[in-house]
């Protein structure tokens, strides 16, 4: 992984994580999903791609994502407070390009606010 992140590691998501990913997206946004609206996307099939970044038994990030034909559009991506800066946010954009890489993928979008200045920041540095 990133910046000397060896132990973490991005897998799919599943509705076991839902406690976590609750967990986590309350502590993130002022404004959070709801826990039915979070368990909905973390039941993966062709539309739908959630990844989840774990540290060992600690889940410490995840990604919400939709799959088009050539398009993947990013719903939601948060890490854990006391988990950033540690590379994790990089690593689960990086794991979700490359899933839909081969399936064609031509683009990626997403929306940001624009007064989250740190995510508009880690968007742009990636391109």
């Amino acid at each position: 992984m990133t910046r000397g992140e060896s132990n973490i590691r991005v897998r799919h998501g599943s509705p076991t994580d839902l406690q976590e990913v609750v967990r986590i997206e309350n502590s993130c946004f002022q404004d959070p999903w709801s826990p039915s609206a979070l368990a909905g996307e973390l039941v993966a099939d062709n539309l739908r791609l959630p990844l989840v970044a774990q540290a060992g038994d600690c889940l410490c990030g995840y990604l919400m994502a939709w799959r088009f034909v050539d398009q993947l559009h990013l719903l939601n991506l948060a890490v854990a407070p006391e988990c950033r800066r540690r590379g994790i946010a990089r690593s689960l954009l990086l794991a979700a390009v490359g899933l839909v890489v081969a399936g064609g993928l031509t683009e990626a979008t997403l929306e940001v606010r624009r007064s989250n200045q740190g995510a508009l920041g880690f968007y742009r540095k990636l391109g």
